[in-house]
């Protein structure tokens, strides 16, 4: 049986224009988790008996995961990581914040939906 490739997470990169603390505009990107990242994170909220610190890594592992460059690579040119686990934790909690509502609106909103329609 041949799986039709709409089953599986695509790569479609989505830009998102984010204000930063300073006030300046940048434009990020970020592409869809995988049924296991996404699943990874979805734990996160449901979190019956898991430790905060546990969640806020799980949203951390999940914007690694998801930001990406324009054309969906997630390295910098000299080969390094984009954003690497313990960066995404470092990050201000006002990008923080911004980067988990691109994710979350990327990945836990129905296409369909009225706030997706806005868009």
């Amino acid at each position: 049986m041949n799986l039709d490739q709409s089953l599986f997470a695509k790569a479609e990169v989505v830009s998102r224009e984010i204000e930063l603390p300073d006030g300046s505009k940048q434009t990020f990107y970020f592409k869809p988790l995988s049924g296991a990242d996404y699943a990874l994170t979805l734990s996160a909220f449901i979190g019956a008996g898991m430790e905060a610190t546990h969640r806020a890594d799980l949203y951390s592992v999940a914007i690694v995961k998801s930001l990406c460059n324009a054309d969906g690579t997630q390295f910098n040119p000299d080969g390094s990581p984009l954003l690497t686990l313990e960066k995404a934790k470092a990050l201000k909690p006002a990008v923080f914040t911004k980067f988990w509502n691109a994710v979350f609106e990327l990945n836990f909103t129905e296409p369909d939906s009225p706030d997706q329609a806005k868009k």
